[in-house]
Parts: structure tokens; C-alpha cells; sequence
């Protein structure tokens, strides 16, 4: 609970900001994302294809989500560290490391997708192992691939809270967007409303989820830097 309540806290007292990287970050991937799966949905429907569909929909949801999370990542490390310039350095994060954060998602979600598809658990524990790739990226001003083995500590660490807060954040965003669903449906069948309202819904959703685990994470990783061993120096 204490974890909800200063992400509550950091959203309201930031909106703007934050708001104002979403609409830069976030919004353009998510319609990039909307276009192209629903291009891909029309050519595959009712066809033997369609499942590629869905597999297309999964991918792009889940390597944009990988990406959007940077800028957001920065700003609430700099917040909660009571640093300044909070909006620069992360737009300046993610211009930065963007390029190696998109090859490195590609990578990852691949693996995620092959292993849920072919054995469903494998999938499942290469999620856990490196979710935390972007996050250590953005702590540590490097790029992603030097940011596996902590990453893998972390997870290793404290496995099966993260796999909660992947299972408590998937089963709220299905609960609001079928929430979100419903209350349009009732009002209109159109569908572009539909696309925007549940665009609409991410906006707001997206940074709220980000800024937990982010706080979660930030906690675990100050912990583990603290017994990190020091090299000596001969």
C-alpha cells in the first residue's frame, strides 16, 4: 500500500510532466502500434493466418512497452533522488540509448514469444529474468545489453514479486479496458471511439504502472548496489 500511495503521489504532483512524455513518448508508439496491428488484422482475417494477428498485436504491444518506459524510468529515479532537470535527461535517456533499447526488445520479446509458444514456462522466467533490462539501463547510463547481469540478479532476488506485479498489472489493465469497453459499447458501436478511448485509457494507465514498478525497483537496486563488492585496487 505504501508503494501505491507514493505512486498516486509522484503522478499527481508531476501530471504535467508526465503527461507531457506521454503524449510525446508514448502516444506516437501507441498509434504506430493501433495501425499497424489492425492493417495486419485486416489482410488475416478469416483466413488460415489469422493468428498472426494476434501474434503481430503481442509483439508490438510488448517491445513498445519496453521502450516507452525509458523516459519514464529517468524521470521518477531523478524525482525520487531530488535531482533537477528532470524532463531534459529524460528525453536525452531515451534519445540515447533508444536504438540499443529496440534491438535489445526485439531480442527479448522474440525469446518471450518462441518460449510461451513452444513450452509456455520458458517464456515465462526469460519475462522475469531480464524485465528489469530497461530500468538498470536508464539507473546506470548504459546500454542494454551491459545491463543484463544486474538485471538477472535483481530477478533471480526477488523473483516471484516480480512476477505478482506482471500478473497484478495485467489483470488491472484487462479490468479497466473491459470496464472501458462496456461503458463505450453501451453509448456507441464505432469503432475509431473505441480505439481512442482505450488509447486514452493507456495514456493514463501506462505511466501509473511505470511509476510503481519503478519505485519498487529503486528500493531493491539501491539495496543491491549497497552490497555490491568493491574491487581493490593494486
Amino acid at each position: 500500500m505504501e508503494y501505491v500511495k507514493e505512486t498516486f503521489s509522484l503522478y499527481v504532483n508531476n501530471f504535467w510532466k508526465i503527461t507531457l512524455l506521454a503524449l510525446t513518448i508514448c502516444l506516437p508508439f501507441l498509434l504506430v502500434h493501433g495501425f499497424t496491428s489492425n492493417v495486419v488484422y485486416y489482410y488475416v482475417s478469416y483466413t488460415p493466418a489469422e493468428i498472426f494477428g494476434d501474434y503481430t498485436n503481442l509483439f508490438l504491444s510488448m517491445v513498445f512497452f519496453v521502450l516507452v518506459q525509458i523516459p519514464l524510468i529517468k524521470f521518477i529515479q531523478m524525482e525520487l533522488n531530488g535531482e533537477e532537470n528532470q524532463l531534459s535527461s529524460s528525453y536525452h535517456t531515451f534519445f540515447k540509448y533508444g536504438f540499443m533499447a529496440f534491438l535489445f526488445a526485439i531480442l527479448y520479446i522474440s525469446l518471450i514469444v518462441i518460449g510461451i509458444t513452444l513450452f509456455v514456462l520458458p517464456g515465462i522466467i526469460v519475462l522475469i529474468l531480464f524485465y528489469f533490462t530497461p530500468y538498470v539501463m536508464s539507473y546506470k547510463k548504459q546500454n542494454p545489453f551491459r545491463s543484463l547481469g544486474t538485471a538477472f540478479r535483481l530477478a533471480k532476488k526477488h523473483f516471484f514479486k516480480i512476477l505478482l506485479i506482471i500478473l497484478a498489472m495485467g489483470l488491472i489493465d484487462n479490468l479497466f479496458s473491459s470496464i472501458l469497453l462496456l461503458a463505450i459499447s453501451g453509448v456507441s458501436s464505432d469503432y475509431l471511439s473505441i480505439f481512442f478511448g482505450q488509447l486514452l485509457l493507456n495514456l493514463i494507465f501506462f505511466p501509473l504502472l511505470t511509476i510503481y514498478t519503478t519505485c519498487r525497483f529503486h528500493d531493491w537496486f539501491e539495496e543491491l548496489e549497497e552490497h555490491v563488492p568493491v574491487k581493490k585496487l593494486h
